[in-house]
């Protein structure tokens, strides 16, 4: 059972941006962290070292065109999309 507050650690000297979640016990909840070797914006949140979500932009990088995200479960199937203007989900 998780014990409240919870606890953000951002770290401080890696390549890609990171924060660890963790509960008043001290037990890490989940990671989640910025992947910087890919064409497209994705986030990955894992927990006990497996993968429970993903975060993909529709668009790629380079482009400053608003783009739409997709959310992805562990196993990589779709499980909606979160338009690009932050008004609707889409599932």
């Amino acid at each position: 059972m998780t014990q409240y507050p919870l606890t953000l650690k951002f770290a401080m000297f890696t390549a890609a941006p990171k924060v660890t979640v963790t509960d008043a016990a001290g037990k890490e909840l989940f990671t989640a962290a910025k992947s910087l070797l890919s064409q497209k914006e994705e986030f990955t949140f894992t927990a006990e070292g497996k993968t429970l979500y993903q975060v993909i932009s529709q668009e790629s990088r380079i482009s400053e065109i608003p783009s739409n995200w997709d959310v992805l479960n562990g196993a990589g199937e779709h499980l909606a999309t979160i338009s690009d203007d932050f008004t609707g989900l889409d599932l």
